[in-house]
């Protein structure tokens, strides 16, 4: 048997083997407890390793240098991170355009922040992300393709719309975009040569998601639709309250709550003063007759006359009557002026009854009245209600759409972007070869002994040993 086989042979660990005289297996071995042991492995390791440095050498070098090779020409890498904070704000409460329901939250906190997080990484946001930091900037090897696409009117081609694409795919799957566990905060971070431009992307992406957030809460046609409501419900306001105010000015009495009661006080009390009036003017045409003497003695001696004229005949009759037509002519002036003394309160009088008249009339009525009247004021508050419901709703829905304008949301800006001073990647250069030069050597190790335990035929030309014996033959 030639030397390179017998090289090749070797017993397995811990077996037996025959007495050379006897042919007889002496007893297995123990294995040798603690250290012992520990030391034998060492040992066949060492011996291992002392027969296929070669191997070792190759492998762990080679790997050791290629390793280095790639830590060394790594692109450094500058880390950009911003936070926000998700609060509840007016964007995520419902508040509903008609009726008189309260504003209401419909959705919990983690739904909340998931919808966030769609936003965050949704297409308008990174294409728009993209527009502001601009090709150059990112990826330089898409801005080549993106000129050579241009158009002679200045929009868009399907060309670059397909590289704007690709654009937004490769910071979409750059950008790390997660929810702090237990927290309501978002963190943005993105790597990038550049430590301005990281710093300006995440800026960038900041910025259009708190636009696309306000975009995707608010309801800018929300104002015109209650302002037309304002100014129907206005116009139906004014007409209900015109035609209360109308039945109201011809039916007083329900300006009150008990209009029944209200025109019965009113009655009662027209009916005393009417009452009064009379016998003030029964007071007064007497009085006047006790007291005017003049009067009295113009009937005394109209009634005189009037007994001398049936007595006599001829002229003496007519001489007669003309002197009673004279007394007669005096009582009726002195009664004229009377009358202009009381025709005021007569006149009064009239009106007095001829209001009781018409209260009769209107209590009479008085269950069709009321009739009327309710539904008159419920429309009038109906429509109120809806005036000041909409007037409110329209106040807040225009106070929402100017702080969107302002660019006021719900997020706030915890944590600008900011950049590491350091490049996050590759890790510290002497400290990763350091590294690379120890796996390196694990790596050959565990090769060499892989190579022991196998031991392939086509490899045992690197063992130091075998060399000159092969030489030699």
């Amino acid at each position: 048997m030639s030397r390179r086989k017998q090289g090749s042979v070797r017993p397995l660990p811990n077996e037996a083997v025959r007495d050379a005289s006897t042919g007889a297996r002496p007893e297995m071995e123990g294995p040798k407890p603690g250290f012992d042991q520990l030391r034998d492995v060492v040992g066949s390791m060492v011996d291992a390793m002392r027969r296929k440095r070669r191997v070792f050498y190759v492998v762990a070098g080679g790997l050791f240098a290629l390793g280095s090779a790639a830590i060394i020409s790594q692109t450094p890498l500058y880390l950009s991170t911003a936070q926000l904070m998700v609060k509840v704000g007016r964007e995520l409460v419902y508040q509903p355009e008609v009726g008189s329901d309260k504003a209401v939250v419909q959705r919990d906190t983690q739904s909340v922040i998931n919808s966030e997080l769609v936003i965050l990484r949704s297409q308008p946001v990174i294409e728009g992300v993209v527009e502001r930091v601009g090709l150059a900037s990112l990826y330089p090897d898409l801005l080549e393709a993106w000129e050579a696409g241009a158009t002679r009117d200045g929009s868009r081609s399907d060309a670059q719309s397909l590289i704007m694409a690709e654009a937004a795919l490769r910071l979409r799957g750059a950008l790390d975009t997660t929810a702090l566990p237990e927290t309501d905060v978002l963190q943005i971070s993105f790597q990038h040569p550049d430590p301005l431009v990281a710093r300006e992307t995440v800026d960038g992406v900041v910025d259009e998601f708190l636009d696309a957030h306000l975009n995707a809460f608010s309801r800018p046609e929300i104002v015109q639709f209650l302002t037309e409501r304002v100014e129907k419900y206005e116009g139906r306001l004014i007409n209900s309250e015109g035609a209360l105010r109308e039945f109201q000015a011809e039916h007083a009495s329900f300006a009150h709550e008990q209009p029944q009661i209200v025109l019965l006080q009113e009655r009662e009390y027209i009916r005393t003063q009417s009452d009064e009036l009379d016998s003030k003017v029964s007071a007064i045409r007497l009085s006047h007759l006790q007291d005017d003497a003049a009067v009295s003695d113009a009937r005394s001696q109209l009634l005189q006359l009037r007994v001398e004229e049936s007595q006599l005949k001829g002229e003496r009759k007519v001489a007669a009557r003309e002197r009673r037509a004279v007394v007669q002519g005096f009582i009726d002036d002195r009664m004229s002026e009377i009358d202009l003394q009381l025709e005021p309160l007569i006149a009064k009088v009239d009106a007095l009854n001829l209001r009781i008249v018409e209260i009769d009339v209107e209590l009479a009525a008085m269950p069709t009245l009321a009739a009327v009247h309710r539904k008159l004021e419920r429309e009038r508050n109906s429509d109120e209600e809806q005036y000041s419901t909409a007037i409110s709703r329209l106040r807040d829905a225009r106070l929402s759409s100017d702080m969107d304008s302002q660019g006021i949301a719900s997020v706030n800006v915890i944590q600008p972007a900011s950049v590491t001073p350091r490049p996050v990647w590759p890790p510290s250069k002497p400290a990763s070869v350091g590294v690379m030069a120890v796996l390196a050597t694990i790596v050959g190790v565990l090769f060499v002994s892989f190579l022991v335990r196998v031991g392939p035929v086509g490899i045992e030309f690197f063992d130091a040993d075998d060399v000159p014996r092969r030489k030699q033959a």
